[in-house]
């Protein structure tokens, strides 16, 4: 197919569908698979830009503006020399419906999705991290696809602190989740709960304090594979303030919207 085709029939979804949204390319029609793999999207000048994300495809990145053929680009490099966490941050747009339903259970409402992003030049899910105050001070952006590599990638900030997020509804914190990731946290602040990403499993002095400083009792919520540390890591620091855990059999990002607001109800 020509670039110029296929530059039609794109700006033709454009017309119908606005910007962000993901196509099977028309130039390699998504491999054998018919993948989801192109991102159209806006850049701060109003250039509309696609980006195929199939390493086989040789369309890479073209404009599909009318009267404009643009240039074509190199392949998203690899390297981190666009990945800075302002850089990310600021290129990275409202996310599309479709990617968190196509993906996850349960769906989340508008409080909910004011805290995902997409980036549409690396076709990644990206979280601002917030402090307790509401301050930005680093982001973490997820992989859409399962060739994608890291699956999630922590970017912080000068100002990063301990590198957990925030996710609270309002500043006077009475009981508090934590969990190992973002959308787990997100799932819980949706159905009206307080809860912390941790970004992982770690939790240090620094941690506990940030978390005793931030909240009257915090509960422990890591993943079914870390259930043992949790158990560890409460023992270690239930002395220093109102410690508990719960053991999760399913991981909250992937479970209905029902199941985890009824989780929130028994803690």
């Amino acid at each position: 197919m020509s670039t110029s085709v296929t530059r039609s029939r794109i700006r033709e979804e454009l017309a119908v569908r606005g910007v962000p949204f993901r196509i099977a390319c028309p130039e390699c029609n998504g491999g054998s698979s018919s993948e989801m793999c192109m991102t159209v999207f806006d850049t701060e000048d109003g250039t509309v830009l696609a980006t195929c994300h199939r390493a086989q495809c040789s369309l890479h990145t073209i404009s599909v503006q009318d009267g404009h053929l643009g240039g074509r680009f190199n392949k998203i490099p690899d390297k981190e020399s666009d990945n800075t966490w302002r850089e990310v941050g600021e290129r990275s747009v409202p996310v599309p419906e479709e990617l968190l339903t196509e993906r996850y259970e349960f769906m989340y409402k508008h409080e909910g999705r004011q805290h995902i992003r997409y980036d549409p030049l690396r076709d990644r899910l990206v979280f601002p991290l917030k402090s307790r105050q509401g301050e930005l001070h680093s982001i973490v952006t997820k992989a859409l696809h399962v060739y994608q590599n890291p699956k999630s990638l922590f970017i912080g900030g000068p100002n990063a602190g301990t590198g957990m997020g925030w996710y609270v509804h309002g500043y006077k914190v009475g009981t508090v989740v934590v969990v190992e990731d973002c959308l787990s946290a997100i799932a819980l602040f949706d159905v009206g709960c307080n809860a912390v990403s941790l970004n992982g499993t770690h939790i240090n002095h620094e941690r506990i304090h940030e978390l005793r400083k931030g909240a009257e009792r915090v509960v422990l919520c890591l993943d079914a594979d870390a259930t043992r540390q949790a158990a560890r890591t409460v023992r270690k620091y239930m002395g220093q303030m109102d410690f508990t855990m719960r053991r999760l059999l399913v991981d909250l990002k992937d479970s209905q919207r029902q199941d985890v607001n009824d989780f929130v109800l028994s803690l």
